[in-house]
């Protein structure tokens, strides 16, 4: 389900985790406008205002059903490098990804206030004895992660 994230911010790889309740996340938006986002909403007392969801994840299953359009968010791409999933012995298992692809994300925002949420799909039979979701993945041609 994606529980760290690796990805360049000023130039420096940096690795981020969901169980940090300081984990924030770099989102590059559909006009190419960058935006430094916190990773999820981890409980009721954390911007109880904005009413978003309480997890860092959002089923892509979810918002075809339209789920999400209340929040009205957007679709984003993260610019990781790697990806972590731990398994049910709760070791971590890290994930490359190649220069031209993006996690998929959706951003909510509030006032001044940026969400993003990783959206994730059923794991690939190869990977479901680490877990039961998995990020979805998409490609960015021409698009340097290195340089954001």
């Amino acid at each position: 389900m994606c529980a760290g994230l690796a990805l360049f911010r000023d130039m420096n790889e940096v690795k981020t985790f969901f169980p940090n309740p300081a984990a924030r996340i770099l989102c590059r938006t559909k006009s190419g406008r960058l935006i430094d986002a916190v990773w999820g909403r981890r409980n009721e007392k954390e911007h109880p205002e904005t009413g978003f969801p309480i997890t860092g994840w959002a089923r892509l299953e979810s918002i075809q059903k339209l789920k999400w359009d209340r929040f009205h968010g957007e679709k984003v791409h993260i610019p990781a490098t790697s990806y972590m999933e731990k398994d049910s012995a709760k070791e971590s298992h890290w994930f490359q990804l190649e220069k031209e692809q993006f996690l998929v994300g959706v951003l909510l925002s509030w006032q001044n206030l940026h969400f993003v949420y990783v959206v994730t799909v059923p794991a690939p039979e190869t990977y479901r004895h680490i877990h039961d979701r998995w990020v979805l993945i998409n490609c960015l041609k021409g698009v340097d992660k290195s340089a954001l």
